[in-house]
Protein backbone atom coordinates (compact mmCIF):
# COMPACT_ATOMS: atom_id res chain seq x y z
CA UNK A 1 0.00 0.00 0.00
CA UNK A 2 1.18 3.46 -0.24
CA UNK A 3 0.39 6.48 1.52
CA UNK A 4 -1.69 9.37 0.54
CA UNK A 5 -2.48 13.14 1.08
CA UNK A 6 -5.23 14.82 0.31
CA UNK A 7 -7.86 18.11 1.20
CA UNK A 8 -11.29 19.08 0.71
CA UNK A 9 -12.97 22.64 1.40
CA UNK A 10 -15.79 22.43 3.10
CA UNK A 11 -18.09 25.52 3.63
CA UNK A 12 -14.53 27.32 3.46
CA UNK A 13 -12.67 25.37 5.86
CA UNK A 14 -10.17 23.01 4.94
CA UNK A 15 -10.08 19.33 5.72
CA UNK A 16 -6.80 16.92 5.07
CA UNK A 17 -6.87 13.67 4.69
CA UNK A 18 -3.87 11.29 5.17
CA UNK A 19 -4.78 7.36 4.75
CA UNK A 20 -3.22 4.30 2.71
CA UNK A 21 -4.40 2.39 -0.32
CA UNK A 22 -3.51 0.10 -2.77
CA UNK A 23 -1.08 1.66 -5.11
CA UNK A 24 -2.08 -0.57 -7.63
CA UNK A 25 -5.72 -0.15 -7.62
CA UNK A 26 -4.75 3.48 -7.36
CA UNK A 27 -2.60 3.82 -10.42
CA UNK A 28 -4.70 1.08 -12.60
CA UNK A 29 -7.89 1.31 -11.53
CA UNK A 30 -10.64 -0.94 -9.81
CA UNK A 31 -9.91 -4.05 -11.84
CA UNK A 32 -6.50 -4.39 -10.83
CA UNK A 33 -7.27 -4.58 -6.96
CA UNK A 34 -10.29 -5.23 -4.77
CA UNK A 35 -9.47 -4.51 -1.62
CA UNK A 36 -11.32 -0.77 -1.27
CA UNK A 37 -10.32 -0.68 2.51
CA UNK A 38 -8.62 3.10 3.27
CA UNK A 39 -7.36 2.56 7.02
CA UNK A 40 -6.59 6.41 8.30
CA UNK A 41 -3.09 7.27 8.28
CA UNK A 42 -2.78 8.39 12.00
CA UNK A 43 -5.29 5.71 13.57
CA UNK A 44 -3.27 2.80 11.89
CA UNK A 45 0.35 4.52 12.13
CA UNK A 46 -0.39 4.93 16.03
CA UNK A 47 -1.86 1.67 16.54
CA UNK A 48 1.18 -0.15 15.24
CA UNK A 49 3.57 1.87 17.15
CA UNK A 50 1.61 1.01 20.18
CA UNK A 51 2.72 -2.66 19.68
CA UNK A 52 5.77 -2.29 18.31
CA UNK A 53 6.51 0.10 21.55
CA UNK A 54 5.47 -2.26 23.93
CA UNK A 55 7.56 -4.91 22.51
CA UNK A 56 10.70 -2.76 23.10
CA UNK A 57 9.81 -2.08 26.65
CA UNK A 58 9.75 -6.35 26.93
CA UNK A 59 13.52 -7.10 25.87
CA UNK A 60 13.33 -10.50 27.29
CA UNK A 61 10.92 -11.24 25.14
CA UNK A 62 12.20 -9.41 22.23
CA UNK A 63 15.85 -11.00 22.38
CA UNK A 64 14.06 -14.44 22.30
CA UNK A 65 12.68 -13.75 18.79
CA UNK A 66 15.45 -11.75 17.56
CA UNK A 67 17.87 -14.81 19.08
CA UNK A 68 15.28 -17.66 17.23
CA UNK A 69 15.69 -15.88 13.76
CA UNK A 70 19.28 -15.73 13.94
CA UNK A 71 19.41 -19.59 14.40
CA UNK A 72 17.19 -20.05 11.86
CA UNK A 73 19.18 -17.73 9.81
CA UNK A 74 22.70 -19.84 10.38
CA UNK A 75 20.69 -23.38 10.04
CA UNK A 76 19.53 -21.77 6.23
CA UNK A 77 23.97 -21.43 5.73
CA UNK A 78 23.74 -25.26 4.94
CA UNK A 79 27.13 -26.51 6.68
CA UNK A 80 30.15 -24.46 6.73
CA UNK A 81 29.83 -21.32 4.46
CA UNK A 82 34.05 -20.76 4.35
CA UNK A 83 34.61 -24.15 3.28
CA UNK A 84 31.58 -23.72 0.75
CA UNK A 85 32.69 -20.55 -0.45
CA UNK A 86 36.31 -22.04 -0.87
CA UNK A 87 35.04 -24.97 -3.06
CA UNK A 88 33.39 -23.02 -5.78
CA UNK A 89 36.53 -20.50 -6.08
CA UNK A 90 38.42 -23.69 -6.91
CA UNK A 91 36.11 -24.87 -9.44
CA UNK A 92 36.44 -21.20 -11.09
CA UNK A 93 39.72 -21.64 -11.15
CA UNK A 94 39.72 -25.43 -12.65
CA UNK A 95 37.27 -23.48 -15.21
CA UNK A 96 39.59 -21.00 -16.03
CA UNK A 97 42.48 -24.15 -16.25
CA UNK A 98 40.31 -25.81 -18.81
CA UNK A 99 39.54 -23.17 -20.80
CA UNK A 100 43.07 -22.56 -21.45
CA UNK A 101 44.21 -26.07 -22.05
CA UNK A 102 40.99 -26.42 -24.29
CA UNK A 103 42.41 -23.57 -26.45
CA UNK A 104 45.80 -24.60 -26.93
CA UNK A 105 44.47 -27.81 -28.20
CA UNK A 106 42.74 -26.28 -30.37
CA UNK A 107 45.34 -24.20 -31.72
CA UNK A 108 47.55 -27.27 -32.12
CA UNK A 109 44.61 -28.93 -34.42
CA UNK A 110 44.30 -31.19 -31.40
CA UNK A 111 40.33 -30.88 -31.27
CA UNK A 112 38.26 -29.19 -33.72
CA UNK A 113 36.66 -25.45 -33.65
CA UNK A 114 33.05 -26.60 -32.92
CA UNK A 115 34.31 -29.25 -30.19
CA UNK A 116 36.61 -25.98 -28.71
CA UNK A 117 32.92 -24.04 -29.05
CA UNK A 118 30.83 -27.26 -27.29
CA UNK A 119 33.70 -27.64 -24.82
CA UNK A 120 33.87 -23.90 -23.95
CA UNK A 121 30.23 -23.37 -23.59
CA UNK A 122 29.97 -26.32 -20.89
CA UNK A 123 32.40 -24.40 -18.84
CA UNK A 124 30.85 -21.24 -18.85
CA UNK A 125 27.57 -23.17 -17.90
CA UNK A 126 29.82 -24.54 -14.98
CA UNK A 127 31.31 -20.61 -14.73
CA UNK A 128 27.11 -19.37 -14.40
CA UNK A 129 26.39 -21.74 -11.29
CA UNK A 130 29.95 -20.95 -9.40
CA UNK A 131 29.47 -17.20 -9.38
CA UNK A 132 25.85 -17.78 -8.84
CA UNK A 133 26.15 -19.95 -5.80
CA UNK A 134 29.15 -17.69 -4.35
CA UNK A 135 26.81 -14.41 -4.55
CA UNK A 136 24.26 -16.69 -2.49
CA UNK A 137 26.76 -17.35 0.05
CA UNK A 138 27.78 -13.47 -0.02
CA UNK A 139 23.66 -12.41 0.41
CA UNK A 140 23.09 -15.00 3.20
CA UNK A 141 26.21 -13.73 5.22
CA UNK A 142 25.12 -9.94 4.93
CA UNK A 143 21.73 -10.78 5.71
CA UNK A 144 23.04 -12.39 8.59
CA UNK A 145 25.36 -9.98 9.91
CA UNK A 146 23.00 -7.44 9.17
CA UNK A 147 20.11 -9.28 11.59
CA UNK A 148 22.75 -9.49 14.23
CA UNK A 149 23.72 -6.10 13.85
CA UNK A 150 19.94 -5.17 14.01
CA UNK A 151 19.29 -6.99 17.03
CA UNK A 152 22.35 -5.67 19.05
CA UNK A 153 20.88 -2.10 18.46
CA UNK A 154 17.67 -2.99 19.18
CA UNK A 155 18.39 -4.65 22.86
CA UNK A 156 21.69 -2.09 23.36
CA UNK A 157 19.59 1.19 22.13
CA UNK A 158 15.83 1.03 21.59
CA UNK A 159 14.97 -1.62 24.70
CA UNK A 160 16.66 0.56 27.21
CA UNK A 161 15.25 3.66 26.69
CA UNK A 162 12.23 4.60 28.96
CA UNK A 163 8.92 4.64 28.14
CA UNK A 164 8.59 8.31 27.49
CA UNK A 165 12.04 8.36 24.96
CA UNK A 166 10.62 5.65 23.28
CA UNK A 167 7.12 7.94 22.49
CA UNK A 168 9.55 10.65 21.27
CA UNK A 169 11.44 9.19 18.15
CA UNK A 170 11.27 11.05 15.19
CA UNK A 171 9.06 9.38 12.18
CA UNK A 172 12.19 8.00 10.88
CA UNK A 173 13.56 6.41 13.76
CA UNK A 174 10.28 4.55 14.03
CA UNK A 175 11.00 3.66 10.67
CA UNK A 176 14.19 2.24 11.51
CA UNK A 177 12.87 0.26 14.20
CA UNK A 178 10.92 -1.39 11.96
CA UNK A 179 13.36 -2.32 9.25
CA UNK A 180 15.41 -3.92 12.11
CA UNK A 181 11.99 -5.81 13.35
CA UNK A 182 11.37 -6.35 9.95
CA UNK A 183 8.26 -5.46 10.45
CA UNK A 184 5.28 -6.16 7.40
CA UNK A 185 1.71 -4.87 8.13
CA UNK A 186 -1.04 -6.08 5.89
CA UNK A 187 -4.62 -4.41 5.63
CA UNK A 188 -7.41 -6.12 4.39
CA UNK A 189 -10.47 -5.68 2.80
CA UNK A 190 -12.66 -5.51 5.53
CA UNK A 191 -10.54 -3.42 8.07
CA UNK A 192 -8.55 -5.74 9.67
CA UNK A 193 -4.95 -6.16 9.44
CA UNK A 194 -1.97 -8.35 10.51
CA UNK A 195 1.29 -7.26 11.74
CA UNK A 196 4.32 -9.62 11.64
CA UNK A 197 7.97 -9.50 12.39
CA UNK A 198 10.25 -10.27 15.12
CA UNK A 199 8.55 -10.46 17.90
CA UNK A 200 9.33 -13.30 19.94
CA UNK A 201 5.74 -14.58 20.63
CA UNK A 202 1.81 -12.81 19.62
CA UNK A 203 1.55 -9.55 20.96
CA UNK A 204 -1.31 -8.07 23.20
CA UNK A 205 -3.91 -6.13 20.84
CA UNK A 206 -6.90 -3.75 22.20
CA UNK A 207 -10.02 -5.37 21.64
CA UNK A 208 -11.17 -2.19 20.24
CA UNK A 209 -9.23 -3.05 17.63
CA UNK A 210 -9.50 -5.85 14.70
CA UNK A 211 -6.12 -6.42 14.42
CA UNK A 212 -4.07 -9.67 14.53
CA UNK A 213 -0.28 -10.20 15.09
CA UNK A 214 1.94 -13.40 14.73
CA UNK A 215 5.19 -14.61 14.21
CA UNK A 216 6.94 -14.32 10.93
CA UNK A 217 11.09 -15.92 10.66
Amino acid sequence: MCANHSTKTIKGRLYTYDYYCCSQRSRYGPDVCANTHRPRAGELEATVWNLISSLLKDPVRLRAGLEELIEEEQRAMRGNPDEEAEAWMKKLAEVDSKRSAYQDQQAERLITLDELRTKLAALEEMRTVALKELEALRTRREQLERLEHDADALLEHYAEMVPEALDELTPKERRDVYKMMRLKVIAFPDGSVEVTGVFGGPLEVEASRSMKTEDSW
